[in-house]
């Protein structure tokens, strides 16, 4: 089911409270939290909505960088890697 969110003024500091809170919490915490709240229903309850997309971000975020995380850090490393190859050939080693 989607939901459309009208935004009020001071929702985005509402949102970054919650994220601020749900950064100390484990993933299982998470879902934990994300259960109870969708149990309850989200219908017309702004604070609730937002409580739920704060919820959504931080699990999407946490998930990104289970998949990403370390693809990024070996293609820096590699690029590094690549670079120092090359400044000893151009440069010598020191």
């Amino acid at each position: 089911m989607n939901y459309i969110l009208i935004s009020r003024k001071g929702d985005q500091d509402v949102i970054n409270e919650y994220l601020t809170g749900f950064a100390q919490k484990t993933s299982k915490e998470l879902v934990e939290l994300y259960n109870r709240e969708a149990r309850i229903g989200i219908t017309g309850i702004h604070r609730q909505a937002l409580y739920l997309i704060a919820l959504k971000f931080e699990f999407e975020s946490r998930l990104v960088d289970m998949m990403f995380g370390s693809f990024f850090e070996e293609i820096c490393n590699s690029l590094v890697d690549a670079f120092t190859s090359r400044a000893e050939v151009v440069f010598g080693s020191r």
